[in-house]
């Protein structure tokens, strides 16, 4: 039996991290935060598309990466860093770190391959996470030393403070009234919302009001971080899963109904050129470690298929033509989805 691998929810406040951190309990919420009037005018209008994606795309990563090509500790940061920004330039929606060493557990240290695990996923929640809550959510790790000198990933979500968009990212800051909350999206002054079940710390999605703009005391809702991309096609950050097996990253898919489209890359694979087109909901790209998927897959005793093209939909070669001996796996990341992100948008106009 599959164990359930380490799901984080980006908007929960539960133990997962970087969101682990308790909210001072000791507010200081007065009259003249509720009541300072907004200027409308300093706003730059953030316009959405008018058409949502039906669709998800996850990508799933070997912690073996970091392991295998980077010895120093920044340098594997800035590797991670790199994968967010990859991720965010081509609207992931989920991100998987997989352990494609769990075959040597008994062999070897496994803290060393947990360490790195850990490293991927606080450093890629917390370049998914608004400049404006980190603070708030992502606690002092040693994994962040560096962090402050990577490049902001600059995602739809990551918005300044002059900038009106009718959905925002924001951290429940307490009570307002007695079914209410206060929301801190950054823009300088809470708002208010109508849910008192929501946990004081958790991370929520608010849809604005038009009115909110011009408002003294702004209001909206919480509304699933999905909607923007099902409204507007507009990707609103990505989720952190952790898989123990390239069985885990497959088999353990947050919807109940799974990934319909798993996608293989290889150098062994077929031309891109050559793939068919597919009506999918949820599509999974899997990318292999120093190793290859080959022997992944030929190390996972959970799996019974005998090859990567009988695991996968689809077995891709990205770049047939490749001129170096190899490319690495956070080459091939921003490659892959170069080449599949127009397809995937094509097949579903």
């Amino acid at each position: 039996k599959v164990k359930h691998s380490k799901k984080q929810d980006r908007h929960t406040d539960g133990h997962n991290k970087p969101y682990s951190r308790k909210m001072n309990k000791n507010l200081n919420i007065t009259e003249e935060m509720l009541s300072k009037p907004m200027n409308s005018d300093k706003y730059d209008t953030v316009k959405l598309p008018s058409k949502g994606r039906p669709y998800t795309v996850s990508i799933a990563v070997p912690a073996s990466i970091l392991d295998d090509t980077c010895l120093k500790e920044d340098l594997r940061i800035y590797l991670v860093g790199q994968l967010a920004k990859s991720a965010a330039i081509f609207g992931v929606d989920e991100i998987i770190v997989y352990n494609d060493h769990c075959w040597k557990k008994c062999a070897d240290n496994p803290k060393a391959q947990m360490n790195l695990i850990e490293l991927m996923t606080t450093v890629l929640q917390y370049q998914e996470c608004p400049q404006y809550l980190r603070k708030k959510l992502c606690p002092m790790s040693p994994y962040l030393a560096n962090a402050g000198a990577l490049n902001p990933i600059a995602a739809p979500h990551h918005l300044k403070a002059t900038q009106w968009c009718k959905y925002r990212e924001g951290v429940v800051m307490g009570k307002c009234g007695k079914a209410g909350s206060l929301v801190d999206v950054g823009l300088g002054r809470q708002v208010s919302v109508k849910d008192k079940d929501v946990a004081e710390g958790s991370r929520v999605t608010v849809k604005l009001t038009p009115a909110a703009r011009v408002m003294n005391s702004p209001f909206g809702e919480l509304v699933s971080p999905q909607e923007p991309r099902l409204e507007h096609g507009v990707a609103w950050g990505f989720s952190v899963r952790v898989a123990d097996s390239l069985s885990e990253v497959i088999t353990d898919c947050e919807n109940s109904s799974g990934y319909d489209f798993l996608i293989g890359t290889s150098d062994r694979g077929t031309l891109v050129e050559d793939l068919e087109e597919k009506q999918f909901q949820r599509a999974l790209i899997v990318f292999g470690g120093v190793d290859g998927l080959e022997q992944s897959l030929s190390r996972d005793k959970l799996l019974t298929a005998s090859c990567p093209q009988h695991l996968f939909d689809a077995y891709l070669n990205v770049c047939p033509q490749q001129q170096t001996r190899t490319i690495r796996t956070e080459e091939a990341v921003p490659l892959t989805l170069a080449c599949l992100t127009a397809k995937f948008s094509a097949w579903n106009k």
